[in-house]
């Protein structure tokens, strides 16, 4: 029901072709339309418009980079090849059963520029080391975090505007040099405040300390201000109920009270508000400056993060572009699950079908094979350098992914996934709307792909579907690897020459 409805919003077919196909109506006989089948005018979708979005994730690797065959030479101390020399130890390929991984939100569309499609990638969204969390649990995490703020925050949620200032009922500690022992050496004969140094008469013996050491602290102390320091010279903000808010303003202390819950070392979380906001305003560029900037539709698989009631209705209350988040997230309309039994299907999209999900498909995998031949490429490359594509911590990982992904690289064949494979698999999904529909809505063996730990024990291997085979052409390489690569081949005819 879901792929007919999906092909009648998408023009493929029209309602009474669906719903003869589905209801298996003899020719001749009158088709009578039920409303679910009957929205190409109410409900229209359009596969050049829309963004499809899927999450992956990645394990870092440490040391070299995996290879069924390597060819190592016999060398001299210099790297040059030397048939006296010593063969280099074979470095070992490490995935780390528990380590950091990265972990990706990535976006991708077939769009239509001019007179033709170009498959274009969204900014992705990176929460490696992280947890989605629902807006419950966030809130949970948010008002703990505020606690420890208050409780256990240190200096930083001091702002101290004394400057060089010094006040008579200041306690000596507050001198420069003046710390624990010194202070309590000057405690001994009766110095507690700066008023008691300032007015201290004659040379006195202060353990620890030379007589010039007093003199010039009660020179400093003889310009000091009368009285006690004012309480507003020092703002501590753990004396407010919400220190992000007092020290950040209503503007901006949730934004940092965020990137705290994201950065900090144990148990880093993010709301799958951030991550439903991100998608959107990143979907919502895809079109920005073009034609009809506001028609727009997002994709997005059935996360139970985002079906959850409380996700829902706060998507119902955010606007971008003059539709809510609920609107623009293409799902079942028109009462399509209101039958019995059905309702854990309403207003939800589908779960785990790969066929539906160009990312899922092969686009994914795309990214992960780019990022291991790229390090491979870059691997002699100290980690300190830009240029590398490591991926021996998360962080390192998610630099390398970034630039694979960045959107600059625009052209068909530039950029991981590369436009051509994105408007290939696009296309694929609409197909597979037509074929499942077709079949019942049973699974069609080899039609997506499902990997990682959502795989079926039972499902074949194959990845994608059928491809069609076309002209070879060389896999795109980021500038950095390229100018590593020439770096490389210059460096070893230098030392080949030498040798020569």
């Amino acid at each position: 029901m879901w792929t007919g409805q999906m092909q009648v919003r998408l023009g493929v077919k029209t309602a009474e072709e669906v719903t003869s196909e589905y209801f298996e109506l003899p020719k001749g006989v009158e088709v009578i339309v039920p409303a679910y089948f009957s929205v190409a005018e109410s409900h229209p979708l359009d596969q050049h418009r829309t963004i499809f979005w899927d999450e992956t994730h990645k394990k870092q690797r440490l040391g070299d980079e995996p290879g069924a065959l390597r060819y190592m030479f016999p060398r001299d101390e210099e790297g040059t090849y030397d048939p006296e020399g010593e063969v280099g130890e074979r470095k070992v390929s490490t995935t780390l059963k528990v380590g950091g991984e990265s972990r990706i939100a990535i976006g991708v569309g077939a769009l239509m520029i001019g007179e033709e499609v170009i498959g274009r990638r969204a900014r992705p969204f990176f929460y490696s080391e992280c947890r989605i969390v629902s807006i419950k649990d966030y809130e949970v995490e948010m008002k703990a975090l505020i606690v420890a703020a208050k409780e256990k925050g240190g200096s930083v949620w001091i702002k101290d505007m004394r400057g060089k200032n010094i006040w008579e009922k200041d306690l000596v500690t507050q001198l420069p040099g003046i710390k624990i022992v010194k202070a309590a050496a000057l405690k001994a004969i009766g110095v507690n405040t700066v008023l008691d140094l300032k007015l201290l008469d004659g040379q006195v013996v202060v353990k620890g300390m030379s007589q010039k050491k007093i003199e010039d602290l009660q020179k400093m102390c003889s310009g000091a201000r009368a009285g006690s320091m004012p309480k507003n010279v020092v703002r501590d903000y753990r004396e407010d109920a919400n220190p992000y808010l007092a020290k950040y303003g209503g503007s901006k202390w949730e934004g940092e009270a965020a990137l705290a819950l994201r950065s900090r070392s144990k148990n880093p979380v993010v709301c799958i508000t951030e991550l439903v906001t991100h998608m959107m305003e990143e979907s919502a560029a895809m079109f920005a400056g073009g034609p009809n900037p506001d028609v727009w539709y997002l994709n997005h698989d059935a996360l139970p993060l985002m079906t959850a009631v409380a996700t829902k209705a706060w998507m119902k209350g955010k606007i971008i572009g003059g539709k809510t988040y609920f609107e623009r997230w293409i799902l079942p309309v028109a009462g399509l699950f209101d039958g019995p039994g059905l309702g854990r299907y309403k207003d939800n999209p589908p779960g785990n079908c790969p066929e539906f999900m160009p990312l899922d498909q092969s686009l994914n995998q795309d990214l992960h094979l780019a990022l291991d031949r790229h390090a491979a490429l870059t691997r002699l490359l100290p980690e300190e350098d830009a240029r590398k594509f490591s991926r021996s911590t998360p962080k390192r990982q998610d630099y390398a992914y970034a630039r694979l992904l960045d959107g600059k690289f625009g052209r068909l064949g530039e950029g991981v996934p590369a436009g051509g494979r994105i408007v290939q698999d696009v296309a694929k999904v609409i197909v597979s709307y037509g074929e499942v529909f077709g079949a019942k809505g049973t699974v069609i063996q080899g039609l997506g792909n499902r990997d990682g730990h959502r795989r079926s024990v039972n499902q074949p291997a194959a990845r994608g579907g059928k491809r069609e085979k076309g002209e070879y052409t060389q896999a795109w390489i980021h500038p950095d690897a390229r100018a590593v690569v020439k770096d490389f081949i210059r460096a070893s005819e230098a030392r080949s020459t030498k040798a020569g």
